[in-house]
């Protein structure tokens, strides 16, 4: 049942020129809202489907990733990583400090907010299908994978240096 209403959901989405993606997200959001077994549904997805649908799209989006490409725009990359995790700490330190947060939260949240998930690539993906945007999208997949791998990588160690750092674990 959850299959199948995902791939009518998606089917519709093709069959109507609409964003598949948008299309699916929606669902889960009507379904969330609107059924009184909502649970037993998204539990059902995480406990039979989140780990084979997370291995064939990251395995998918792995495949699109050209080395030669990132090494020829090692500069655009470089400079993407550098303002994505400044952009973290500024809008997370502001973010702290409108809300009046400790002085933990304010020096460290941006750390837990750099892992990179899939969304972006799924968007980097859509992208690529698009002609309108051929001149850039293997510039811009690639940049969004590598860094991905690299944000996955330092992510979870940086997430924890934030978290003993503000004192929020407590061991």
């Amino acid at each position: 049942l959850i299959l199948g209403t995902l791939f009518a959901c998606f089917g519709v989405a093709q069959a109507f020129d609409l964003d598949e993606l948008l299309s699916t997200m929606t669902l889960g959001c009507v379904v969330v809202n609107l059924a009184k077994d909502q649970d037993k549904f998204f539990l059902s997805i995480r406990d039979y489907f989140e780990e084979m649908v997370f291995v064939i799209f990251f395995v998918l989006a792995g495949a699109q990733l050209d080395l030669s490409v990132l090494k020829s725009s090692l500069f655009i990359v470089a400079v993407f990583v550098i303002f994505r995790v400044l952009g973290k700490i500024a809008g997370a330190y502001v973010g702290a400090v409108i809300s009046g947060a400790q002085a933990g939260v304010k020096k460290y949240t941006a750390f837990g907010l750099i892992p990179q998930g899939g969304i972006v690539v799924g968007l980097a993906l859509l992208v690529k299908q698009n002609p309108q945007f051929s001149s850039i999208s293997a510039v811009l997949l690639n940049m969004i994978i590598g860094t991905t791998i690299l944000f996955e990588f330092i992510g979870p160690l940086l997430t924890e240096i934030a978290l003993k750092g503000a004192k929020e674990t407590h061991r």
